[in-house]
């Protein structure tokens, strides 16, 4: 019993550094697998990791209701996640999953953002929030350019054909830090709307992130006697 309440505590304290873990994981670890047959597993492993961190986040709503509502809603992105997996034809549930797993990653970045704006003082559990939440501004990127290169094929050149989802987070990062290599680019008016929403995203929340973590830095620093 003490065990379980320790791992508890140890999961709520340590929170947002889990999720950074699972982010990276979820982003670096599975491009080292592409040509064995755990490169699939570990990718829906590590986002299924992200959405049970993602109930420690949201436990700290006030509301019990909205919280019971938000966990009934991830436990739906898990199913989703799993069918899309093992099902042949995944034409009909990977999209819905796409949406619905960037819709609960916004909801989480959100939620990140708004914790972190009404917080006074700057810490370690601060600054692994706010890598986090920009790793989660990349991943949504890349799950809304996988629909828009289903619904309007060929927004995107990419130097690999076929295209793996790691070409989408690669693409997505390097036009959220407007480095613009140009190995991936958008083609269509659709895709290229959507690196600019990316690359304006990307600076928006630099901006606006540097200034409230240097606020609050300088607003803690003591005066010398």
């Amino acid at each position: 019993m003490i065990f379980i309440r320790t791992t508890i505590n140890m999961l709520f304290t340590y929170k947002f550094f889990l999720l950074l873990l699972t982010l990276i994981a979820q982003i670096f670890i599975p491009v080292f697998f592409v040509n064995s047959i755990t490169h699939g597993i570990m990718s829906y492993m590590f986002i299924t990791l992200t959405l049970f961190v993602s109930i420690v986040i949201f436990k700290n709503m006030k509301r019990h209701k909205l919280f019971i509502a938000f966990a009934f809603f991830i436990l739906l992105v898990m199913l989703l996640n799993w069918i899309d997996y093992f099902e042949t034809d995944t034409t009909l549930v990977r999209i819905p999953r796409l949406l619905l797993l960037g819709s609960l990653y916004l909801i989480l970045f959100v939620n990140i953002f708004i914790e972190f704006s009404k917080r006074s003082r700057v810490d370690l559990d601060f600054i692994f929030g706010a890598i986090s939440a920009y790793l989660l501004l990349g991943l949504i990127g890349s799950f809304v350019s996988v629909v828009i290169d289903v619904y309007y094929p060929g927004s995107f050149s990419f130097a690999n054909i076929p295209a793996d989802f790691q070409d989408y987070i690669y693409f997505n990062f390097v036009t959220l830090s407007t480095l613009g290599y140009g190995d991936i680019s958008p083609v269509t008016a659709q895709g290229q709307m959507h690196a600019v929403g990316v690359a304006l995203v990307g600076q928006l929340y630099l901006t606006i992130t540097i200034a409230l973590i240097v606020g609050r830095y300088l607003a803690n620093v003591k005066k010398p006697d």
